[in-house]
């Protein structure tokens, strides 16, 4: 398996292996993991996710965790970036989105390959922007968040295929 690695210390991408990577990661905790660190791994990283994050100055805050597999396309922006009162039926009161819980942490998505071309965009809005906002206002939220990504899916593969 080959894992995409992001540093946004050095802003530069490399690929990897599996292997590789975590003996980087163990080799790299006392350092890499006190500043920003993105991963993009075809593995389950949940427990290297937790290793970084309680390895990291984040460890104090929560480690939000989750499985995009399991969110539908209607609930997505409701679930990672909240909503408002009366944002849509059955919305009866205001609700943080997992960015604004995990803000000071670090944000898990799991199985972030299965997201739509759409919601991709909205995705990679909120990560440039470092900003969400909840449905039904339009007032944005400012995040600082730590972000790991799992896939199962073999996204160079999907690129590659359009």
């Amino acid at each position: 398996l080959i894992s995409l690695f992001y540093s946004a210390k050095n802003d530069t991408w490399d690929t990897i292996s599996d292997d590789a990577l975590i003996e980087f990661m163990k080799d790299s905790f006392n350092g890499t993991c006190r500043g920003s660190l993105e991963l993009l791994s075809t593995d389950a990283l949940l427990p290297l996710a937790r290793h970084i994050h309680s390895l990291s100055l984040r460890s104090g805050q929560p480690l939000v965790s989750v499985d995009l597999g399991a969110v539908s396309e209607t609930l997505f922006e409701s679930e990672l970036f909240g909503h408002a009162k009366g944002a849509f039926t059955g919305a009866d009161g205001e609700r943080e989105g997992r960015f604004e819980a995990a803000n000071g942490a670090t944000l898990f998505l799991d199985e972030v390959g299965n997201l739509t071309l759409p919601l991709q965009a909205k995705l990679l809005t909120a990560l440039q922007r470092r900003q969400v906002t909840r449905l039904g206002t339009n007032k944005p939220i400012d995040v600082d968040i730590r972000l790991i990504c799992a896939t199962n899916r073999d996204l160079w593969k999907m690129v590659a295929d359009g």
